[in-house]
């Protein structure tokens, strides 16, 4: 005699086999609940803060090459000013 078989799990958003139901990667819940754009909860999406994040980072790296590029051409003096070589 063999054992149940082990099903996997359902898809977040599918819905039952009857339509009545639909899976939120927890539980079963009515179709009643399901948002209306689509059947799974969409969580928040961060596309633009990370675009910006990104932007900000590549604007701070190139400051940064800047200044280390601008700074080979000086040289601090005894007096501690700097003074630009050449």
């Amino acid at each position: 005699m063999q054992g149940p078989v082990a099903q996997e799990p359902p898809v977040p958003g599918q819905r039952s086999p009857d339509g009545n139901y639909y899976w939120d990667a927890e539980r079963w819940l009515p179709m009643a609940l399901a948002p209306e754009a689509g059947i799974s909860p969409r969580r928040k999406d961060h596309a633009l803060r990370n675009v910006s994040l990104g932007c900000l980072g590549l604007i701070v790296l190139l400051v940064i090459i800047g200044i280390a590029a601008n700074g080979a051409n000086f040289e601090l003096s005894n007096c501690g000013t700097w003074t630009k070589i050449g």
